[in-house]
């Protein structure tokens, strides 16, 4: 067989014809094995480089997602509601001294104040609009007020009203004792048509305003209510003051008018005290309020707030012989 001669004379010939031959298919198989290795090279390069790119796209794309997200703020979905606050109940409302000039002469107008309040105290009052001469007399009125206490602090703005004498006086007929919104002086509301008149929400909104700066929670929406059967609020329980030692020594005939609000809850609050009586009787004829139970007044099936004024008698005479059995009336 040429290809085993391996003789490097006389044989050289036939070497050197077979070699080509052996060298050729050698070629040929290497270079299959290496194109083979190549495609496989390639391939794995290739498939690598795909892998990269589709990392470095989905990164991107990732990337671009987190950008938009945060370029478009949180979902409304992620958003949390927002907080509504409590009313502010409070347990005693003081009615501000109208202010006067230089020259004795009463100031009239309005001021819209700020109102920070805390462990149900205002802790801190601040003018915003209006007449700033009455800011004085609003501060010191509203650092005697006795609040809810929240766990947080509030800052709660209020306008209050000062208007000439005679003007809460002289309300429209609608808010004397008519108004089913406003029992004055009176133990029951008087009787009332079914459907009450926005005029006579009109008069509730305007007196909240005047009387309860803070309580913006009590306006009513005429707009939303027009049309709603109407149902006053009552007395569920009435719970009548008692006459108690420390009265004995103020002998005298004493009255004590209260204003305060019947809450949609059927709570009593934000007491407002018009006596020359002594502390003592305020306080007795709040607490007997404050103790008594009410149903709320409801526009269908909606309750809503009412203001009541009710008024005590007190006659403490030097010679009564059983002070605590005693009672005192109110109207």
């Amino acid at each position: 067989m040429a290809s085993r001669s391996y003789s490097p004379h006389g044989a050289a010939g036939a070497l050197d014809r077979a070699t080509p031959l052996v060298c050729s298919a050698r070629l040929e198989e290497e270079e299959v094995h290496m194109k083979a290795a190549q495609e496989m090279h390639a391939s794995r390069l290739e498939g690598g480089l795909h892998r990269r790119a589709g990392v470095a796209s989905l990164s991107g794309s990732v990337l671009a997602g987190l950008l938009t997200a945060i370029a478009a703020g949180p979902s409304h979905a992620d958003t949390a509601p927002a907080r509504v606050m409590p009313p502010l109940k409070c347990d005693r409302v003081y009615r501000p001294v109208i202010a006067t000039d230089a020259a004795g002469n009463r100031i009239y107008g309005s001021i819209t104040v700020n109102a920070r309040i805390v462990g149900g105290q205002a802790e801190q009052v601040d003018f915003v609009a209006g007449r700033p001469e009455l800011l004085q007399a609003v501060k010191e009125a509203l650092l005697q007020y006795s609040c809810t206490n929240f766990p947080m602090p509030r800052v709660e703005t209020a306008v209050f009203e000062f208007a000439a004498p005679g003007a809460m006086r002289d309300r429209p007929a609608s808010a004397a004792k008519g108004n089913p919104l406003t029992a004055m002086t009176t133990v029951m509301a008087p009787p009332i048509p079914s459907t009450v008149p926005q005029g006579q929400i009109a008069d509730h909104n305007a007196m909240i305003r005047a009387l309860y700066p803070l309580r913006t929670d009590a306006l009513l929406d005429a707009e939303a209510l027009a049309g709603q059967p109407y149902k006053p609020f009552r007395i569920v329980r009435d719970v009548q003051p008692s006459i108690i030692a420390v009265h004995m020594n103020h002998v005298g005939r004493w009255k004590v008018k209260l204003t305060y609000i019947v809450n949609a809850d059927g709570s009593a609050s934000d007491f407002i005290v018009d006596s020359e009586a002594p502390p003592a009787f305020h306080g007795t004829s709040i607490s007997a309020m404050r103790r008594s139970t009410y149903a709320p007044a409801t526009y269908g099936d909606r309750a809503v707030p009412t203001i009541i004024e009710r008024t005590f008698d007190y006659t403490i005479e030097d010679d009564d012989p059983a002070p605590p059995a005693k009672k005192a009336s109110a109207r």
